[in-house]
């Protein structure tokens, strides 16, 4: 919609002849288009994977990235650790992400490099300030993954990526200051932070907070939160739930 109306129709020979030229972010756009059936065209899954893979094969790193969480979802896991590596040495940074993470835990490599995978999310968070490098920094630091054990140091790291935003960071800041990693354990800041990353339906989250009140003896507000972790399917949801009912709590 640059100058113009938006009309992903009339873009798709523009970018069909530039993708047809080489211009591998030309077909990852085609394929998008495809993918998702973009105002009112038609998706057509297979037009969008045959593009997909142009895009990639004329440098698109996202693209690459994309038929790495295509692979990925479908088990394949060596193949996808590849995209993402491609994708990563391209710039993208959902790829960068993923491929260190797979690189940190050993997944579709044959070896884990634990190490190298946090100096990528140092280099990422400091290039890029992305909150998920942040949040991986700081659970890194809290298990000495990689990188001296530094439960302070975890704890800074998690308190920026949660201020970013990050649900994950919220969810593991709060059982920092459940358990006192990197701080004096205070339960009101806990269950602030665990509020943060339930309302943003983080089930460990909830499950976490409904652990809390039972452990304060406040059950009928754990089983509230183990009947919402019930309800959006959580197996751990259901045992605490049990449990409650075994017991006569809430």
């Amino acid at each position: 919609g640059c100058g113009v109306e938006i009309d992903p129709i009339a873009a798709i020979p523009y970018l069909k002849a530039a993708a047809a030229q080489g211009a591998g972010n030309a077909a990852y756009k085609v394929a998008d288009i495809y993918n998702y059936g973009r105002a009112g065209v038609t998706a057509d899954g297979d037009t969008a994977l045959a593009y997909y893979v142009k895009g990639h094969e004329n440098g698109s790193g996202d693209a690459s990235y994309f038929l790495g969480r295509l692979l990925l979802n479908e088990g394949e896991l060596e193949k996808a650790f590849e995209y993402f590596y491609v994708a990563a040495q391209r710039g993208n940074v959902d790829g960068i992400i993923t491929f260190a993470i797979m690189l940190q835990q050993g997944i579709g490599t044959d070896e884990a490099d634990p190490a190298t995978a946090y100096r990528i999310f140092e280099n990422t968070a400091r290039n890029y300030g992305d909150q998920r490098a942040y949040c991986q920094l700081g659970i890194a630091c809290l298990q000495g993954n990689g990188c001296p054990e530094d439960e302070a140091l975890g704890k800074a790291y998690l308190d920026t990526a949660a201020n970013m935003g990050n649900v994950l960071a919220m969810h593991t800041l709060g059982l920092c200051y459940l358990n006192g990693y990197g701080c004096v354990p205070d339960t009101i800041a806990a269950i602030a932070w665990l509020e943060r990353a339930a309302d943003n339906e983080k089930i460990e989250s909830i499950n976490a907070l409904g652990d809390v009140y039972e452990a304060k003896g406040d059950f009928k507000n754990a089983v509230l939160y183990y009947e919402k972790a019930v309800a959006m399917g959580s197996l751990e949801g259901y045992c605490n739930l049990g449990y409650c009912y075994e017991q006569g709590q809430g």
